[in-house]
């Protein structure tokens, strides 16, 4: 950003673009579709790097909790607390 804020970008609703996440949500960073998408998000957000986009999938219809859509949402939360301690130091 221009103010040297760090900015980052939760791309959700991951398994509804992609039939692959749909069935199993770990082959998130394995689906063209997504990378294709993080391409589009980084491009129309002027070159915003593609490691600061994270994938989440949301809970919407979901009963239980899952250990691997909860992973995604924490490691999208560990990366943004390293980028805000980074640039509180």
């Amino acid at each position: 950003s221009f103010l040297g804020i760090p900015l980052v970008v939760l791309m959700t609703k991951i398994d509804v673009a992609c039939p692959q996440t749909r069935t199993n949500i770990m082959h998130v960073f394995h689906s063209d579709i997504l990378r294709k998408r993080v391409r589009l998000i980084s491009h129309k957000l002027q070159g915003l790097p593609a490691n600061k986009i994270f994938p989440i999938k949301n809970y919407e219809w979901e009963t239980e909790m899952s250990v691997n859509v909860n992973n995604l949402s924490l490691m999208a939360l560990r990366q943004m607390l390293h980028f805000a301690q980074d640039y509180v130091d």
